[in-house]
């Protein structure tokens, strides 16, 4: 089960496995790649019945052609097992809905062995990108100044998020890593969630799947274009002035918050991720 985060690397990961699926498939490893994914699993995962609901019933939708006569396993990824990112701008917390909807994908696979992967990121960083992802899906735009006035740091730090998750989905073993470790790692990490097969050969492809990240100038704009004529038009611009002014060498990330506020949250990020203990790191930190 890899349940994200949101905004780390998920979709290049996802990507990935769905480029590998053959090689996956073959070697045993059922995958079903998230567009599929989200429409017969987690749009429904509340109204399944833990009574009546059985995952091998679905394998034939894990695997291409015939079924290995042996499963390795399964991979299920999806950063929307969580929650969508829509409810943090209306409850100021992230991911309010995790626990009953883990609780649920738990109740659904008893009887299996889960292993929960997942990542954290630097809070300066994420708080930013997870803001920007709210707003992807929401019809009005919201300053970050309104939504800093509502927002619930304390619900994304990472030893209380991950306490969360766990205990609602109960897993066997955690598998835990930081975003900034990512890159260099991802040939390890990837290995390690597609039960040790090697999919790490069209990895340059797989980039090309991520979403375009929002850029400081694209937010800018969007503000400027909210105080002209108002926060609907901007929502309805949400989606479209990201794309043409997508995050890269020419428009820089977008980060709203000051010197200050950064070295707060790098010391809070530093002193939270070493809280956690050997056995759950997939990737330990340097």
């Amino acid at each position: 089960m890899h349940i994200g985060v949101h905004k780390t690397a998920t979709t290049y990961m996802q990507g990935l496995c769905e480029l590998n699926q053959r090689k996956l498939n073959e070697a045993g490893v059922g995958f079903i790649p998230l567009t599929e994914l989200r429409q017969s699993f987690t749009r429904h995962l509340m109204a399944f019945s833990p009574e009546s609901f059985n995952i091998e019933t679905y394998l034939e939708r894990f695997f291409r052609g015939a079924q290995p006569s042996t499963v390795r396993g399964l991979i299920l990824s999806d950063e929307n097992f969580i929650g969508w990112g829509g409810t943090l701008i209306q409850s100021g917390r992230a991911y309010a809905e995790a626990e009953k909807r883990l609780t649920r994908i738990r109740e659904l696979l008893a009887g299996h062995r889960i292993t929960m992967f997942m990542a954290i990121r630097s809070y300066d960083s994420f708080t930013a990108s997870l803001y920007c992802e709210t707003l992807r899906n929401t019809q009005r735009f919201v300053k970050f100044n309104e939504f800093r006035r509502k927002f619930d740091f304390a619900s994304v730090r990472w030893p209380g998020m991950v306490r969360r998750f766990a205990d609602a989905l109960r897993p066997d073993a955690i598998r835990l890593w930081r975003y900034e470790d990512f890159r260099p790692l991802s040939d390890r990490i990837v290995r390690d969630l597609a039960f040790d097969v090697e999919v790490s050969e069209k990895a340059a492809k797989a980039e090309t799947l991520e979403h375009p990240s929002f850029s400081q100038t694209s937010v800018d704009i969007l503000e400027m274009i909210a105080d002209r004529f108002g926060a609907s038009v901007a929502g309805e611009l949400i989606n479209s002035v990201p794309k043409i002014l997508r995050k890269g060498d020419r428009y820089p990330a977008y980060n709203p918050w000051d010197d200050e506020n950064r070295g707060t949250m790098a010391n809070l990020y530093e002193e939270d991720y070493r809280s956690f203990p050997d056995d759950i790191w997939l990737v330990r930190p340097a």
